[in-house]
């Protein structure tokens, strides 16, 4: 079932019915979209084109209430997030969709805070994550590197170019559902590893599956290698 409102109304979802929540929502100051502003507390606009960096993550937190509400106790909320640099003049930048990658209705930015330096690092990803620890009762179990082997190419001469963005795992308490044993990698096969899997046949059933737990894969870890074409976000904002 697909729902089409704006993310800061209430969500028609009853309380602690979801499982898990995955979502990319528009990051501070990079992309206009040809969508209906919303109000919120007074401010009119698009959300993450807000003048300033506090007002972003106080709007942020504010959706965010209604995933921890809908969210089961035993849930996890996966939230994607991309960084951006301050330009404290806050004007629109380039806007050549065809040379930029661009798609029809969107428009870059380069939007700033003028309470920091020009070319500034707006750490925005980390930023809101404190912030939902701080303020929203969540607690952070891994702020995952997405690195992006197919990302658009930049012409900055002056910094490295950026190459990867945040994927950030809550969850609502200490016990949740979490199956490692779905996304394991496979180790690498060896002498000694098939020599044990020859030896499992003289084991009890009890042996056998401590040996075979071993053998399972390995943790895939916090950093993950993942082209742009594989994923496919749907954004309601």
């Amino acid at each position: 079932m697909i729902y089409h409102q704006s993310s800061f109304e209430k969500w028609p979802l009853e309380d602690e019915s979801v499982q898990a929540i995955t979502t990319s929502p528009p990051y501070w100051s990079l992309r206009r979209y040809d969508i209906p502003e919303v109000v919120i507390d007074g401010w009119q606009g698009q959300y993450g084109l807000e003048s300033n960096i506090d007002s972003y993550i106080e709007h942020t937190l504010l959706w965010c209430k209604e995933a921890y509400r809908v969210l089961k106790k035993d849930g996890i909320f996966w939230l994607n997030l991309g960084d951006s640099w301050n330009n404290r003049i806050g004007i629109i930048g380039r806007q050549d969709k065809s040379k930029y990658g661009g798609k029809n209705d969107i428009h870059c930015l380069r939007g700033g805070d003028k309470k920091y330096l020009p070319g500034c690092k707006n750490l925005l990803p980390h930023r809101i994550a404190i912030a939902l620890v701080d303020k929203g009762k969540w607690s952070l179990r891994n702020d995952i590197v997405w690195i992006k082997p197919n990302c658009l190419p930049e012409s900055v001469k002056n910094r490295f170019s950026k190459k990867f963005e945040f994927v950030f795992m809550f969850v609502k308490n200490k016990d949740y559902y979490f199956n490692l044993d779905a996304v394991r990698e496979p180790y690498k096969e060896t002498r000694e590893h098939k020599a044990s899997q020859k030896e499992m046949d003289n084991y009890d059933e009890g042996k056998r599956y401590i040996i075979d737990k071993m053998y399972k894969g390995k943790n895939p870890g916090d950093t993950w290698f993942i082209s742009n074409q594989m994923l496919c976000f749907q954004k309601s904002w």
